[in-house]
This record gives structure tokens, sequence and C-alpha cells, in this order.
């Protein structure tokens, strides 16, 4: 009987899981998208048009509108920024349905753009294996989840591509795409405001001024377009919302610090509480000095993929469908060597298992408490993967100068020839 290696097994176990839970979730999907964090943006853009608060929504305005644009209820309550909101109004002029499928349809066609990238990335250059990249990234269970809940992370996982392509800082309208979608990112997350430490890090200061511009008039645009609702948002929503985040370590939550939460539930709050403050600084030095390091080679597109991973950790509320971000750094790896590959498989595997939460919820509190810190060790471990990578790659470099400036013992053929000819200056 023929053995399958080891690392072949992981690998289509991990697949059929990922692909699975897809198929599972395949109903959503039809004969209405049933997109529930969507319904959120979608009722977010009603409000801006209304010039009500997509955060204190009256229950009879909000359930009179679902009835009327035939939105699934219940609806969740947006968590966005305020412009987030106010860029969803031209959703609101369609039923939810039709909104619903557009919604599909673009992140369908940001969702090709995105693998077509981290093909470029993992080094896959023939049409099959394009097609893989694709198949491999839409099934993947943060993308499925998503899909199927109408969320925004594949912005998320566009705008960290653009801003890591090499033409960022040489071509404008380039540069201008990206800050694009990043603000767009931004505008539905937090983490994408502490991507570009990176750039600062890295010295890439032309890079980083253009952000903080971007982000600038991010403010500004909030400051014009929704000022009330950006003072209610900053100081009476947000940081309500935050501590019951924190407070409170959701099922599905997959930072660090919930993590730590359900591991060490029976324990005094202050452990993991001190955990979580040990492991960020350890693990965000860790970070900074690999992003040092690789500056002094001017390597930057790796380093940028372990912060990108890094600011999945700290904040609370990460849910599942944002490790969506974990794709690049799974795809670099793969282009790196067989080692390497080995990262982003166990990578990739773990991300399975973290799909896997309501089985685990079946399960004793002690295995549903381990089995639930997948997700953290699979950022874990591509981080580290990362530093590996680059450490083999900065080794084969430097020995490689070695042997370069080594003068050669055993002078070559042409140069005795020259040496005694006589119409050689040294002869």
């Amino acid at each position: 009987m023929r053995r399958i290696p080891f690392w072949n097994l992981l690998f289509w176990s991990a697949f059929g899981i990922h692909a699975a839970t897809f198929a599972l979730r395949l109903e959503v999907f039809w004969p209405v998208p049933a997109l529930v964090d969507f319904s959120s943006f979608y009722m977010g853009g009603w409000a801006a048009r209304l010039g009500l608060s997509p955060y204190r929504w009256s229950e009879e305005t909000l359930l009179m509108l679902a009835e009327r644009m035939q939105t699934p209820t219940p609806i969740p309550l947006l968590n966005s920024f305020p412009l987030w909101a106010w860029l969803m109004q031209p959703f609101s002029w369609l039923s939810f349905p039709m909104a619903a499928w557009l919604w599909l349809a673009l992140q369908m066609l940001m969702l090709v753009w995105c693998a077509a990238a981290l093909a470029r990335l993992a080094g896959v250059k023939t049409c099959k294996g394009k097609a893989a990249v694709f198949v491999l990234l839409t099934t993947f269970g943060p993308t499925a989840l998503t899909l199927a809940l109408g969320q925004s992370a594949i912005v998320a996982l566009m705008a960290a591509l653009l801003l890591a392509d090499r033409r960022c800082t040489l071509r404008p309208l380039h540069l201008g795409a990206a800050l694009t979608i990043w603000l767009a990112a931004l505008a539905t997350k937090l983490f994408p405001l502490f991507w570009p430490f990176a750039f600062l890090l890295q010295r890439r200061f032309s890079l980083l001024i253009a952000t903080m511009v971007a982000l600038l008039w991010f403010a500004v645009a909030h400051v014009l377009l929704t000022p009330t609702l950006t003072v209610d948002y900053f100081f009476v929503f947000l940081p309500g919302r935050a501590g019951e985040f924190a407070a409170l370590a959701g099922r599905d939550d997959q930072s660090l610090p919930a993590t730590l939460q359900r591991l060490f539930a029976g324990e005094a709050p202050w452990v993991a509480s001190a955990l979580t403050a040990a492991a960020l600084v350890g693990i965000g030095l860790f970070v900074v000095r690999l992003i040092l390091r690789s500056a002094r080679v001017q390597e930057y597109i790796a380093p940028f993929w372990a912060w990108v991973l890094f600011c999945l950790l700290p904040f609370p509320h990460t849910e599942r469908y944002n490790h969506v971000l974990l794709a690049p750094a799974m795809a670099w790896l793969w282009g790196q060597s067989e080692r390497s590959r080995r990262f982003a498989i166990l990578g990739y595997a773990l991300a399975a298992l973290a799909r896997l939460t309501r089985l685990w919820e079946l399960t004793p509190p002690p295995i549903f408490a381990v089995m639930s810190t997948a997700g953290v060790v699979a950022v874990l471990v591509l981080i580290v993967g990362i530093a590996e990578a680059m450490k083999s790659t900065n080794s084969l470099r430097a020995s490689t100068a070695a042997v370069r400036l080594q003068p050669d013992p055993f002078p070559s053929e042409s140069v005795i020839a020259s040496s005694d000819d006589p119409r050689s200056p040294t002869a």
C-alpha cells in the first residue's frame, strides 16, 4: 500500500474541511441572499439617507423599512464608521434582494483580482494554477464566511495586497487606488489603521506620508459629511461597544484577548489580562525586530505581511472572517521553499480547525477552549514561518556574497596566458 506523505494528507484534509463548510453555506445565497451583516450596511445607508443614526434605530422605523425593502430580520447593529453608512447610500435605492446580489457580484470581482495577485505572490504562472488559487481562496473558511455574511473583509484583503505592491511608490494611479481601497476597508475595520506603522519602520516615508494624508482626508470627510454621527460614534457608541466586546469573549472572536479569556476562564480575570499584555508585547517586539532587520536589505513585502498578521491579534471582536488576511502570508510562503510551504499548509490546516466552532461547542469546556485557540495559533505559525523563510534567504545571500568576495586561489587559464604574453603590461 502506498503511503501518503504527511503534508499532502494534512493539506487535503484541511481543504476538505474548508470545502465542506463552504458547501454547507451555499443555501444562504438562494433564492435570496440572506446576508446578515450586509443588512446592517444596507440599513446604515438608509439611515444616512433619512438623516437618522444607524447606531440608535427606532425599532418601529427599522421593522417598517425591513418589511418594505424585503430585508431579513433580525438586523445586527452597525459597528462601522459613520462614513461607511454614508457610502452605502446607493445600495439603499434598491430593494434588499437586488442590493445583496449586487454586493455579492462586487465581492466576486474583488476575489478574482485578489486570486490573481495571490498567484503572483506564490509564483504560480499557469492558467490551471491560477484557477486552483481562485478555488482555494473562495472556499477558504474566512472567505466563505465573508461571502455568506456579506462582510467587507475582502475589501481589507484587496487593500493589503495593493499597499504591499512595489508599484505603489512608482505609479501615482496605483497608489491612489491602493489608498482608496484602504480607506474603504478602514471604514469598516479598525486594525487597517495601524498598517502604515510598518512603512515608518521600513523608512518608506513617501508611502507613509501618502497614507497619513489619506487618513487626514478620511477624518475631514467625516467632519464634513457626517458631523453629528461622528461625534456620537467616537464619544458614545464606540467606547460602549469596545467595552462590551472586551468584557465578553464571543465564541467566534479570534483576537488574542478573547482566546486567552476562553482558555483561562476558570482563573482570576487578571491572569488572562496579564498573559495577553505579555504575549502582545513579546510578539509585537518580535515582528518589529523582523521589520527593522529586513529594512536594511530592502525586503519590504514579507515583513509587511507579518505586521498585518500581528494587527489581527490585539483588538477585540476580530471575527473569523478577518482571517482572510492570512491568505497573502500563505501565498508568499508557498512561493519560497519546501520548508516554507509546510508553514503555509499548517496555517491553512489551523484555519480549518478554527472553522469548526459549532462542533467544538459540543465538546466539554476545556476541549472547546483549547480548540478555539486554532485561529490565533494559525497567525503565530505564519509569522514564525515568514521569519524562518527570511532568515534562510538572508543566510543564502550572505554566503553568496562571501563567495563572490573571496579571491580565486586558482587563476584561470586566460589570466595565466595574458601574464605570459610579452605584450601584457605585467610581462
